[in-house]
């Protein structure tokens, strides 16, 4: 609304107007989305060079250079002061920058599989060149210390807007060999592991478990692999869980002081060679009721059982 006195030289409105007393200047506050460039923070039609303009954000300094506004954080109102003809016409005006969306922006992570080592794993935020890190905060979902599928959110603020939800894995491989507590154990495939090798050689028991975590996920260990447990010079008692199908070959060589095994598996169908070499002359085997005549026949000479002096009962 423009309000004209005869004795005043002023007008006066808050808004874009053509005015009334038949000027036609018209200004506006820019708005314009964010894209790292500083804008003029204030547009002006059909104003003249002989025009007298003048700027102000506070109304108490007033300058003829236009002012610009770059962030987010620089939007204000912008007063506008022209003189014409001796007349001055006042404007306040908002100048504003729009965050902008982040949808059509490149923002990934710099790997979405990462492979399991009992750590913390995050994998890192890859965003385009002109982001800050006062432009977004990262959630994770986890840790990923264990396996499986994590989500890293992505929450734009400042000179954006918007959300993300980004996706990586924690895995684990088959044929590679992971630290698991006091073993080495290889991925066999199909939620199943094997014992590559006894990481601690003092113990005088050993329980071979049905099924050991790896990640958080439990695998059945079907195999005790070649020399895993060789040369354990103290190794007196052994247990071998449910779900063994085969020994590898010099899997307890030498261990000279093991005299009771007990075999829960019903499953063991392969014993290599040497697997029992030279282990203690007398060492006593207890299997399932169901295995006895059929482990007396694959716990050969070959594997290292002597049929003389060892035995195997129920």
């Amino acid at each position: 609304e423009t309000t004209t006195k005869q004795d005043e030289t002023t007008t006066k409105q808050d808004e874009t107007t053509t005015q009334a007393d038949g000027q036609n200047i018209e200004v506006s506050g820019i708005s314009a989305d964010y894209d790292g460039k500083a804008h003029p923070a204030v547009v002006l039609k059909n104003v003249s060079a002989t025009d007298k303009v003048e700027y102000s954000t506070d109304s108490n300094t007033w300058s003829e250079t236009m002012p610009t506004v770059t962030n987010v954080a620089d939007s204000k109102k912008i007063k506008v002061k022209i003189t014409r003809a001796g007349k001055t016409y006042d404007y306040i005006v908002d100048a504003i920058i729009n965050p902008k969306d982040i949808s059509g922006d490149n923002i990934t992570l710099n790997k979405t599989e990462l492979e399991w080592n009992g750590k913390v794993q995050r994998p890192k935020v890859v965003t385009p060149a002109a982001y800050t890190k006062n432009d977004y905060s990262v959630k994770y979902s986890g840790n990923g210390k264990k396996l499986g599928k994590y989500t890293v959110t992505f929450e734009a603020k400042g000179n954006y807007i918007g959300t993300k939800n980004l996706q990586y894995s924690v895995n684990v491989y088959k044929n590679k060999v992971y630290k698991v507590k006091n073993y080495n154990c290889k991925i066999l495939g199909k939620g199943k592991v094997s014992i590559k090798k006894a990481l601690k050689k003092n113990k005088t028991i050993v329980v071979i478990p049905d099924k050991i975590s790896i990640g958080g996920k439990k695998f059945k260990v079907t195999r005790i692999e070649s020399k895993a447990f060789a040369n354990n010079k103290k190794l007196k008692k052994l247990t071998i869980g449910s779900q063994i199908t085969e020994i590898g070959s010099n899997a307890f060589a030498d261990d000279k002081q093991l005299k009771t095994i007990v075999i829960k598996s019903k499953k063991i169908n392969k014993v290599g060679k040497n697997a029992w070499k030279n282990i203690n002359a007398k060492a006593k085997f207890k299997v399932p009721t169901s295995r006895v005549k059929k482990y007396k026949k694959l716990f050969t000479k070959k594997t290292g059982y002597l049929k003389k002096s060892m035995t195997i009962k129920k």
